[in-house]
């Protein structure tokens, strides 16, 4: 079920405990978005951890990045892995992925994806040990967004899909 940013805050405020997943496949970028959610839920004083798997202990969420869809399979067996110890937490999907190919997550149950991205996130600075979880030579680089949005309309491009009707400068 896709949801707005309104109730992925209400999820975020409802936790005492989150577990943040960038599932296991080859990167070179940190997990952005994930870097926000963390900065935002310890200043709400909540207990956060970040793996790029299920960890057997009791989270009452559990937030995962989808960053491109040739690693949906290592998406998916996130939800797989939830089964052995709390199948009642629920999955909060974001990222490329679950924003550009929702229906592929129809079949699991107590999921949630969030399409798009949050301006309410954009203000936070990312956590700095989830932005250091990158190989070389990216850990030596600054990242930093100078627009919101694409005035071109290119059709392999997810950009105009995932911030739509954006260009917002600095």
């Amino acid at each position: 079920m896709i949801i707005s940013e309104e109730a992925v805050f209400e999820m975020f405020n409802k936790a005492k405990s989150v577990l943040l997943i960038e599932p296991e496949y080859k990167k070179k970028y940190p997990p952005l978005g994930l870097a926000k959610i963390k900065s935002y839920l310890l200043s709400k004083g909540k207990h956060v951890e970040f793996a790029n798997h299920i960890l057997p202990k009791k989270f009452d969420l559990i937030c995962v990045t989808t960053l491109f869809t040739y690693y949906s399979e290592s998406v998916f067996e996130i939800t797989k892995q939830r089964g052995f110890f709390n199948v009642n937490t629920p999955i909060l999907f974001g990222g490329v992925f679950s924003s550009l190919m929702p229906k592929a997550f129809k079949d699991f149950e107590n999921t949630f994806l969030f399409s798009g991205y949050s301006k309410q996130l954009d203000s936070f600075t990312p956590d700095p040990e989830i932005m250091g979880n990158i190989e070389d030579p990216w850990d030596t680089f600054s990242y930093v967004f100078t627009t919101r949005g694409c005035p071109n309309s290119c059709k392999y491009c997810p950009v105009p899909r995932i911030e739509k009707g954006l260009l917002i400068l600095p």
